[in-house]
């Protein structure tokens, strides 16, 4: 199940090349991705892991906030997928989309994962 959801958020991403993040972001959300790819490329393996886990971490407390914001039947299952999984995903995107920021590419993820309520 994991796998499907990462590769329909996969798919998502490189079609979102131009999108706009809907909502503010702050934190690590509004580093530019190539700033966040750069610093994980140049880190030892215990610093890719920390940044790996902090963007992870604040991706899912971003999404959370964006549930919190809409009615509970709207909410997405932030759950489907690992805060270190999400986390090594944003950054390998990042990669390939260097001028977004993290919290656009947190805004496709999030756009993509099932409905908490079982409908899309």
């Amino acid at each position: 199940m994991k796998g499907v959801i990462l590769g329909s958020i996969a798919a998502a991403i490189l079609a979102a090349t131009g999108v706009q993040a809907g909502t503010a972001a702050s934190g690590i959300g509004v580093s530019l991705c190539g700033d966040v790819y750069d610093a994980y490329s140049s880190a030892s393996a215990s610093g890719r892991d920390a940044l790996v886990t902090a963007v992870g971490q604040w991706a899912f407390g971003y999404m959370t906030g964006k549930n919190s914001g809409l009615p509970q039947g709207s909410w997405k299952d932030v759950g489907a997928v690992g805060a270190d999984t999400t986390g090594a995903l944003i950054i390998d995107q990042c990669g390939d989309y260097p001028t977004l920021r993290v919290g656009e590419i947190v805004d496709v993820i999030y756009d993509a994962l099932p409905s908490l309520n079982g409908s899309s």
